[in-house]
């Protein structure tokens, strides 16, 4: 039988962009302005048009196949979310934490393609959206991110046995829009934002040690950053 073209999923939800510092009621209401122009005769002329963004629980995925190149959508989240941290977990597409522009989520949730449906599980210990998430061995890690009042360098591990999730030490630096990685049986927090600047700088945790060390920095940083590994053979 030929082996079908795993998943890849992407989560609508980015529309709404709150300021990092705060996440209030306006942000689903707020109509940005989107503007493009042209030059001639001397004048310049500039169009405006006026936008309206919405926070989606909706879902889709890309089969990576070449009789099945497109997006469809699947059964949607029980939470409208922007901001959420996504990985593969056990098997399952795990969500968890963001916002809905009026309030951040603890809540964690998977999705089941072969019974096309979301569950939820227990939720994280602290909310937080714009928050890394990664998947090594037998559990799922999520660091940083923002939590309504402040920029978090705290960590939670989540156990699928025990449907439990724990503390983990906590980052030396407080990322939001930071991403995480899991690499070679440890995990690497990327850039981020502190509610200063943009962070170039580049932490690992390793598991054997219950330690955060910083390794070599990004050549530079100008946001939120996206991340991925590809393995490499021996030479």
């Amino acid at each position: 039988m030929r082996e079908q073209p795993a998943p890849i999923a992407a989560q609508h939800g980015g529309g709404v962009q709150p300021r990092d510092g705060h996440v209030d009621a306006r942000s689903q209401h707020e109509q940005p302005a989107q503007c493009d122009g042209y030059s001639g005769g001397g004048r310049t002329h500039l169009r405006v048009r006026r936008l309206r963004w919405q926070i989606l629980s909706q879902f889709s995925r890309v089969l990576l196949a070449r009789e099945a190149d497109r997006w469809t959508l699947v059964t949607e989240m029980s939470a409208s979310r922007s901001a959420a941290g996504v990985t593969l977990f056990d098997g399952r597409i795990f969500v968890s934490g963001g916002h809905d522009g009026l309030q951040i989520f603890n809540t964690v949730e998977y999705y089941n393609q072969h019974t096309a449906s979301w569950h939820p599980v227990v939720g994280m210990l602290n909310k937080r959206c714009r928050h890394g998430a990664a998947a090594l061995g037998s559990q799922l890690y999520v660091a940083g991110g923002y939590d309504g009042s402040g920029f978090l360098s705290g960590a939670e591990v989540y156990s699928s046995l025990a449907d439990q999730w724990s503390h983990l030490v906590a980052m030396s630096t407080r990322r939001s829009r930071v991403s995480l990685l899991a690499n070679c049986g440890r995990l690497y927090a990327v850039g981020g934002y502190d509610g200063q600047s943009n962070l170039g700088s580049v932490e690992m945790y390793d598991t054997d040690t219950n330690r955060w060390t910083f390794m070599a920095p990004m050549v530079c940083h100008e946001g939120g950053v996206g991340v991925g590994c590809i393995p490499l053979q021996p030479a």
